[in-house]
């Protein structure tokens, strides 16, 4: 968990140096900000009921072995051993059980660095030529090429 800590803290210090660096006008954000708001919040909203339904789903499914072994949902989680288990797969077993929350909230605050870093980030300057993929996918080759016939020995 240290390494996480120390890895968002310091996405976190990349962030901020990105931001004092960039020329952002701040009111033109806050303007977009209310715009997608409530998009944001039905996003969130989503993925936080679909982290309870799985949540939900893997401690039922422990209540339930541990009701048919006749023990505790503690003892009814599989042993993870050395001998029989790598140090990745005892890792993700820790990782996806007992700090699924941590974890997930760690992944979050990089997706949001992340994000945040690529909209700083982008600007749409005047003059400048950008690429067209749809205009270059849906050109003709006739109107591309022209093919001229010339005899040997004469110039264009």
């Amino acid at each position: 968990m240290l390494l996480v800590i120390v890895y968002v803290g310091a996405v976190a210090v990349l962030f901020l140096f990105v931001v004092m660096l960039l020329d952002i006008n701040f009111a033109k954000l806050r303007e977009g900000f209310l715009r997608y708001l409530p998009i944001g919040v039905i996003a969130a909203l989503i993925m936080f009921v679909q982290l309870y339904i799985a949540n939900s789903v893997s401690v039922h499914s422990l209540a339930d072995k541990a009701a048919h072994t006749g023990g505790d949902t503690v003892l009814a989680r599989q042993l993870v051993t050395p001998a029989t288990t790598s140090n990745a797969v005892a890792i993700g077993r820790v990782l996806y059980t007992d700090y699924i929350y941590l974890f997930q909230l760690a992944g979050l605050v990089l997706l949001v660095a992340m994000i945040g870093a690529i909209l700083l980030t982008l600007r749409h300057r005047e003059g400048v030529k950008r690429q067209n993929i749809s205009k270059q996918v849906s050109r003709k080759v006739k109107d591309c090429i022209e093919i001229i016939k010339v005899k040997s020995g004469e110039g264009v």
